[in-house]
């Protein structure tokens, strides 16, 4: 069976590897796009314990120059739906085109739709379909020509990991998956202590003690391929008692977090609760009044070093008087704090000039759309 993780641009190396560590087999990765393949519990896995991708797909077709309606149609109609699909299943249709001869993805929906109805009424003698069961939402690539179709057996995104039951709206939200990723690419390691001077509601801390407890990201939620028609409920339930028992909080973690919010401290350990892990200090500080000293953040002296990985304010809302004194103050801080390490996420375009260096790598990401760097110092 072929699969597809979707991810950000800028992520499928981060998820190439997961998928690696994971020991499923992987095809090949494009732009936002890694396709691997193996039998259900890999998909099982890879949907249980990616921390950095978007959604996992089932791939049913990949075939080339569909470039008219009635090859669209043939190539949906040749798939064996009823093996997918009840009666009674919903199966919203949604159609992506870039650079190819059918621009308009309302009539391909509408081709495809058509495709997969025709072929359920050689299996059910019904005209039309209630779509009152379970959810299979079919998505349809069509680039260059090349047309994918797959079913998405995630559901709701991957970030969606049941933790963060309430979040106070910030200039940008930033998604699990995406902080994850931040921690991932940082290169930090559980032996180090870890401070986030912007923690806001603790997405970035709580990534990190997923990863250092190994805890699967998707044990908390729900996923679409639970309800389906295919889903081998004993394979399942398999695989999620081995991530239930990989849960290893034997290893001594510092995270430490600081917000000028006092409420999004709150709501930080409402999470912390949730996730039921070790405690994560926190506390309520402007990082303009914020000292090494006062944040408790020392590094050891196995690893001669600690790690700040933050996604501060960048000016999107904020007044640009106000973040410009942000950087300031962190640039003085980084001078100060020796043998720490700091990466931050952000789309503050002056950061290099304020900390008076260029950073050491310098990674282009992206947070709900806008431009970010994820500058390592």
């Amino acid at each position: 069976m072929l699969f597809m993780a979707t991810c950000s641009f800028g992520l499928e190396k981060v998820v190439f590897d997961e998928l690696k560590k994971l020991g499923i087999w992987i095809e090949h990765k494009k732009d936002g796009h890694v396709f691997f393949s193996g039998e259900i519990d890999a998909m099982y896995r890879a949907n249980l314990w990616l921390r950095t991708a978007d959604k996992v797909f089932l791939v049913l077709k990949q075939t080339k120059a569909i470039d008219t309606f009635e090859k669209l149609f043939e190539a949906v109609y040749e798939l064996p739906w009823p093996d997918l699909l009840r009666g009674e299943s919903t199966f919203p249709v949604l159609v992506k085109s870039k650079k190819s001869k059918l621009t308009s993805t309302p009539a391909c929906q509408s081709i495809v739709k058509k495709a997969i109805v025709k072929k359920l009424q050689t299996v059910y003698p019904e005209t039309t379909f209630p779509e009152s069961g379970e959810e299979m939402v079919i998505q349809c690539w069509l680039e260059n020509d090349e047309l994918i179709v797959a079913i998405n057996t995630s559901g709701e995104g991957l970030h969606r990991r049941g933790y963060r039951q309430n979040a106070l709206h910030t200039e940008t939200p930033m998604r699990e998956n995406l902080a994850a990723a931040l921690v991932n690419l940082s290169g930090w390691e559980k032996e180090m202590p870890l401070y986030d001077p912007f923690c806001g509601t603790g997405t970035i801390l709580l990534e990190a003690a997923m990863i250092a407890y190994n805890i699967a990201p998707g044990l908390g939620r729900f996923f679409a391929f639970e309800k389906w028609k295919m889903c081998d409920t004993d394979e399942w339930e398999k695989v999620r008692k081995v991530a239930l028992e990989s849960r290893d909080e034997t290893t001594k973690v510092t995270l430490i977090g600081s917000d000028q919010s006092h409420e999004q401290i709150s709501l930080s350990l409402e999470n912390i609760q949730t996730l039921d892990i070790p405690p994560i200090k926190l506390f309520d500080q402007d990082i303009r009044k914020v000292s090494l000293e006062g944040v408790g953040f020392k590094p050891t002296s196995t690893i001669e070093k600690g790690m700040i990985v933050t996604n501060p304010p960048y000016g999107i809302k904020s007044d640009a008087k106000d973040i410009e004194e942000i950087y300031q103050a962190l640039a003085r801080r980084y001078h100060a704090w020796k043998g720490i390490s700091w990466h931050i996420f952000t789309a503050y375009e002056n950061i290099e000039k304020v900390f008076g260096q260029e950073a050491k790598k310098r990674r282009k990401l992206y947070n709900g759309g806008i431009k970010c760097y994820l500058y390592s110092f």
